[in-house]
């Protein structure tokens, strides 16, 4: 008799342990086998998709895993409800990070990279293993797009989509404790601007004490930052790129005129934590209400 927990139990860890290339991986070869593009598999499909993962299941376990799944008895597994389950989870904080990092290589908004997107941006010299001289730079970057595309015979379609960037980095992350670790890792790897998590707390402790002290009557304090930020809106927009949000914490007396380089990227920080779709903008209502709110 099989023991069909200790089974997903057993794939459950070896995709930990592979950390970003865990579900990416799975995701991947289960599309490699899914040839008719139906976003399902039948039971040969999967056995064939969890053998290309190399998991070492048995095939009584790979079967048994088959019928947890086909919880309909409909005959297959759909794909992105079993990859649902498989996620793990990753803090508001990091996902938006990692939005906003694939964001800056979408270029043109398509919600998808391509590996040429990847190899101009990848910087392989930040990896321990490249600083240790364990492996090469062109070594870390192979590996890193094989990931994504596979290997020998059994290719991607040479493209990224977001799911499948956030994916990756989700499985990065549920091997690093430190929210401050995982982002100076990404900002790293990406040659994104880094700033130590405290310094942006910091400010958002700031601008929380500022806003209590222009409170005027029984305005709420929400209402108060939305009417900061009327001033700059200039446009009528009603929402706030980035240039506009700098001039607004000049305006509130956070950020200097002439603020140094560290100060600029910790005000740019805080901006992409709050802009979490990566949507380049922040609506008034989103940022007061982040400002007041915002949990790391």
């Amino acid at each position: 008799m099989v023991d069909v927990e200790a089974a997903d139990k057993k794939l459950q860890d070896v995709i930990r342990a592979r950390g970003g290339s865990g579900i990416v991986g799975i995701a991947r070869n289960f599309r490699i086998i899914d040839v008719d593009r139906s976003g399902h598999l039948n039971r040969e499909e999967f056995g064939r998709a969890i053998t290309l993962f190399r998991a070492n299941l048995t095939t009584a376990e790979t079967d048994g895993l088959f019928n947890k799944y086909d919880s309909d008895r409909s005959g297959s597994i759909s794909i992105d409800e079993y990859l649902r389950g498989m996620r793990g989870k990753i803090s508001k904080t990091r996902l938006a990070l990692v939005n906003r990092i694939f964001a800056t290589m979408d270029a043109d908004g398509s919600g998808v990279l391509t590996v040429e997107d990847m190899k101009l941006r990848y910087n392989a010299k930040a990896n321990p293993d490249v600083q240790s001289k364990k492996k090469t730079e062109e070594q870390v970057l192979r590996e890193f797009l094989d990931t994504f595309e596979g290997q020998g015979g059994e290719r991607g379609d040479g493209q990224v989509t977001r799911q499948e960037f956030v994916d990756y980095y989700t499985g990065v992350s549920s091997n690093i404790d430190s929210d401050d670790h995982f982002l100076l890792l990404i900002c790293n790897v990406w040659s994104f601007p880094y700033a130590p998590l405290a310094k942006v707390q910091e400010l958002i402790k700031m601008l929380q004490n500022k806003t209590k002290t222009i409170v005027k009557g029984n305005e709420s304090e929400e209402k108060t930052l939305i009417k900061q930020f009327k001033i700059i809106d200039t446009d009528n927009s009603n929402e706030v790129d980035m240039d506009e949000f700098k001039k607004c914490m000049v305006n509130m007396g956070i950020l200097s005129p002439a603020a140094d380089k560290d100060d600029n990227t910790a005000i740019e920080l805080l901006f992409v934590l709050f802009d979490t779709d990566a949507s380049g903008a922040l609506s008034y209502k989103e940022f007061a209400h982040a400002v007041m709110h915002y949990e790391f």
